[in-house]
C-alpha cells in the first residue's frame, strides 16, 4: 500500500488513495447505512462470521452521505462467478454494493476532513497487506451469466489498456479522457452535466483507439464518471455492456452490400408527380394526420369524406370536383361501434356501403378492429382489397396493440408510423390517421397527442374543430396545417354538423380561419380574435396608403407607427395582401418601396 500512496504522491502531488479491487484480486462489500445512522461494526462482523468469514481486511468509512459504513475486502472468486448476497439482518443497514472493478478509497483518504481507517480489534489493524483476504462463501456464488460484466472484461489488463489509450487517442481527446477517468463528477445531475453522454463518449474514444471491447469496458467501469452515477445501480453490469456494445456497433462492418451512385439526370425518367385522392388534403401513398378534440367532428368528417368518395350525392367531396366517386374504403381501427354508430351514419350520409369495409380479427367483435400488432399479418388482406382510402380511428387505439412502444418518444412513434407509410406506398392508398389533441395551450401544429414525429413524417396535417365565430355550436371547420407536396389549402372548409337533422352533415363552403383558432382554449380564442382585428386594420391601412401607387418603406413604417400598428402586425398584413417590396432602379441613395400586387409600378 505504501507503493500506491507513493504513486499518488508522485503523480498528483498528494491526495486521496483509491484502488480498483480487481487489480489485486479482491472484491469489496460496501456496507452503506441509512442516512444519519451508523452501522455497528460488531453486528456486521457477527453476521459475516456466521457465513464463515472470520477475519478479512475491513476499512471504516467516514462517508459523505453514508458516514459509519464499512468496506469488507474478500478474495475475488473470478469472472466466472457472480456474487449473490443473502438478506442481512444488520441494524441501520441501507444496502450493500459489490465492488470489483469500481474504485474504492483506501485509508488514510479523507472526505470532508474525516479519514478512512482500518478496523482495529485492539491487537492489530485488519488492513490490506496485514490480514489475508477471506474467501467468498460458496453459498453466495452463482455461475456468471453469458454477457455479464466480468465475462465481458475477461483478459482486460486495465493499466495496460489505459496506457494504450493514452498513446493511441487523438490529441483533442486527451483532456476529456483525463477528466473522465479522474475528474470530479457530481453524483446527481447538475449544471447540465450529461454523465451518460460522457460515459458513451469515453467508450467511443476507446473504440477509435482500437482497444478491444473488454479493455473499453474495464476503462469505462473504473472511470470517475461511471463511478459517480452508475457504480451502485443494480443494473450496472447490463447497462455498461450495453454502452460499450453500442459504442463499438457504430463501427461494425456492414453486411458487405455494394452501393451504386446515380445522377439526378439518370433518375429523371423515373420522376413522378404527387397523386391525390382529394386535392390537396389527401395525397395517395402517404399518411395524413387529422387532429381534433372530443366532439370536434373528427369521426363525422372521415365518414363524410368516405361517403363522398363512394359516390354520395348527400355529401359530395368538398374543394376537389375531380375526386373519384367509386373508391374503396377500409376502416382498420374504429373508435365508435360499427353496428350502432358508424354504419347508420354512413347510410344517412348516402355512402355506398358496399365499397366501405371494416377489417377485424377472425372470430373477434366488429368493434375490435386491428392494431399495430396485427398490421404486418393483415397487410396482405388489405392489399388484396386494393383500397383507395384507409382510415385509422384513432392513433391511441391503433397503438394499444404494441405496449412495447411509447408513442410519446420519437423513435417509437416513427417505428409505428413507418408501418402505415409502407402500407400506403404498397397500396397507393391515402391513409387518414386520427388523433386526439392535448388539453393544454399551444399552436395547432403541436397540439396533437403523442410525439411530434407523427406530424413530422406525415405529408398532410389537418385540424378540425368548432367554428369560434358560430353561435349555434353546429358549425365546424377543417383547416390544413401542413402540406409538403403542393401548396396547402389557404382557406378552411366549413361544414354543419346536426345529428338531429336530415342530412346530419352538410358542407358550407370555404371561409377564412386559422388552425390555432380551432384548437384554442377560451383565453387563446380571445387573443387570436384581437390579433386578427389588428391585422385586418393593418391590411386596410396598407390598401389605403398604397392605393395611389408605390410608397417609400420608411414612409409607410412611419405612418403605421403613428397609428400604433406594430411592426409584426404590419408584416403579417403585408404578407397576406401580397404587398411587394423592391428597390427603385437608379435611385441614389438606394430607395425601397412597397406596392400593392398587380399595381404595375415602375422598377
Amino acid at each position: 500500500m505504501a507503493d500506491v500512496a507513493a504513486a499518488f504522491q508522485h503523480w498528483l502531488g498528494g491526495g486521496n488513495v483509491a484502488i480498483v479491487p480487481a487489480w489485486i484480486g479482491a472484491v469489496v462489500l460496501d456496507f452503506d447505512p441509512l442516512p444519519g445512522c451508523r452501522i455497528e461494526i460488531s453486528h456486521a462482523l457477527e453476521v459475516l462470521a456466521s457465513a464463515g468469514i472470520t477475519k478479512t481486511p475491513v476499512a471504516l468509512s467516514p462517508g459523505e452521505k453514508h458516514e459509519g459504513g464499512a468496506h469488507f475486502y474478500l478474495k475475488d472468486p473470478g469472472p466466472e462467478w457472480d456474487i449473490k448476497l443473502p438478506e442481512f439482518n444488520i441494524p441501520n443497514l441501507d444496502h450493500i454494493d459489490i465492488r470489483r472493478r469500481n474504485y474504492v478509497l483506501l485509508p488514510p483518504s479523507t472526505i470532508n476532513g474525516k479519514e478512512y481507517q482500518w478496523y482495529d480489534d485492539g491487537q492489530e489493524a485488519w488492513a490490506l497487506g496485514t490480514v489475508g483476504l477471506a474467501e467468498v462463501p460458496a453459498q453466495w456464488l452463482a455461475p456468471a451469466k453469458a454477457g455479464s460484466l466480468e465475462a465481458f472484461t475477461v483478459g482486460a489488463n486495465l493499466e495496460a489498456a489505459i496506457e494504450r489509450l493514452a498513446q493511441a487517442c487523438r490529441p483533442g481527446d486527451a483532456e476529456f479522457i483525463q477528466q473522465a477517468l479522474t475528474g470530479d463528477w457530481p453524483e446527481n445531475q447538475a449544471d447540465g452535466v450529461d454523465r451518460s453522454a460522457a460515459e458513451y463518449r469515453l467508450a467511443r474514444i476507446c473504440e477509435e483507439a482500437k482497444l478491444t471491447p473488454a479493455e473499453a469496458s474495464a476503462i469505462v467501469e473504473a472511470s470517475a464518471v461511471h463511478q459517480a452515477k452508475f457504480a451502485s445501480r443494480k443494473d450496472e453490469r447490463e447497462r455498461l455492456v450495453a454502452v460499450v456494445e453500442k459504442a463499438f456497433s457504430q463501427s461494425l462492418p456492414t453486411s458487405g452490400r455494394k452501393f451504386e451512385v446515380y445522377t439526378f439526370a439518370e433518375l429523371e425518367p423515373y420522376f413522378s408527380t404527387p397523386q391525390f385522392l382529394i386535392y390537396p388534403l389527401l395525397p395517395r401513398g402517404e399518411v395524413t394526420i387529422l387532429d381534433g378534440d372530443d366532439g370536434g367532428g373528427k369521426s363525422w368528417l372521415w365518414q363524410a369524406l368516405a361517403a363522398g368518395l363512394t359516390g354520395s350525392d348527400v355529401v359530395p367531396v368538398p374543394c376537389d370536383h375531380t375526386a373519384p366517386r367509386n373508391c374503396k374504403v377500409i376502416v382498420i381501427t374504429c373508435e365508435d361501434d360499427p353496428l350502432t354508430t358508424v354504419g347508420p351514419r354512413l347510410k344517412a350520409l348516402g355512402a355506398n356501403l358496399a365499397l366501405i369495409s371494416i377489417i377485424k380479427p377472425a372470430g373477434g367483435k366488429y368493434v375490435d378492429g386491428i392494431t399495430a400488432q396485427d398490421l404486418s399479418e393483415a397487410a396482405e388482406t388489405i392489399k388484396s382489397l386494393r383500397p383507395d382510402l384507409i382510415v385509422v380511428d384513432h392513433l391511441t387505439l391503433f397503438a394499444s396493440g404494441r405496449p412495447d412502444l411509447d408513442t410519446r418518444r420519437d423513435t417509437h412513434a416513427r417505428a409505428l408510423i413507418d408501418g402505415l407509410k409502407a402500407l400506403a406506398k404498397e397500396t397507393g392508398a391515402a391513409i387518414l390517421l386520427l388523433r386526439h389533441i392535448r388539453k393544454e395551450r399551444g399552436s395547432a401544429k403541436d397540439r396533437g397527442l403523442n410525439s411530434v414525429a407523427f406530424r413530422a413524417t406525415a405529408r398532410s396535417h389537418l385540424v378540425v374543430g368548432p367554428d369560434p365565430n358560430d353561435s349555434t355550436g353546429k358549425r365546424r371547420l377543417l383547416k390544413q396545417v401542413k402540406m409538403n407536396l403542393v401548396p396547402a389549402l389557404r382557406e378552411a372548409i366549413a361544414f354543419t354538423l346536426d345529428p338531429g337533422s336530415n342530412p346530419p352533415f352538410s358542407w358550407s363552403g370555404l371561409v377564412e380561419a386559422s388552425a390555432d383558432e380551432l384548437v384554442a382554449t377560451e383565453g387563446e380564442t380571445q387573443a387570436i380574435r384581437e390579433e386578427r382585428t389588428e391585422r385586418e386594420e393593418a391590411k386596410a391601412f396598407l390598401q389605403e396608403i398604397l392605393a395611389d401607387g408605390p410608397k417609400l418603406v420608411e414612409v409607410v413604417a412611419r405612418e403605421a407607427e403613428r397609428l400604433h400598428i406594430s411592426k409584426t402586425t404590419l408584416k403579417r398584413a403585408r404578407l397576406e395582401l401580397g404587398v411587394r417590396a423592391y428597390q427603385v432602379k437608379g435611385a441614389y441613395p438606394p430607395q425601397w418601396v412597397y406596392e400593392l400586387p398587380h399595381a404595375g409600378g415602375a422598377r
